[in-house]
């Protein structure tokens, strides 16, 4: 005798939940950084300063003058570019640059 339909699907679903369940990775929990946390040395982000000239998002950020960004190279290649983002300061620069306006 040829069973209906009906019955065939009742076996499936009494097989189907009888089956064990599969194992799952374990969870691990997200953890998020403090903002106030300090930068990873060697990240390879440089710090900017944020001029002036920078209109209200820089590098995709909403900022205001003097506010300062940790940007990769290749974030702060076009801001550099439109004067948006100062480079970070060289150590002796200020000095070179006073003996400079001196010979002027």
């Amino acid at each position: 005798m040829a069973k209906s339909a009906k019955q065939e699907l009742s076996a499936a679903v009494d097989t189907l939940r009888d089956a064990p369940l599969p194992k799952l990775p374990e969870v691990t929990p997200l953890v998020l950084k403090d903002a106030a946390d300090p930068a990873e040395a060697g990240d390879g982000r440089i710090e900017y300063t944020v001029t002036d000239r920078a209109p209200s998002r820089v590098a995709g950020r909403r900022v205001k003058p003097g506010d300062t960004l940790r940007l990769t190279e290749d974030e702060a290649r076009g801001e550099l570019l439109a004067l948006h983002i100062a480079p970070p300061s060289v150590p002796g620069s200020d000095e070179q640059t006073a003996a400079d306006a001196e010979t002027v």
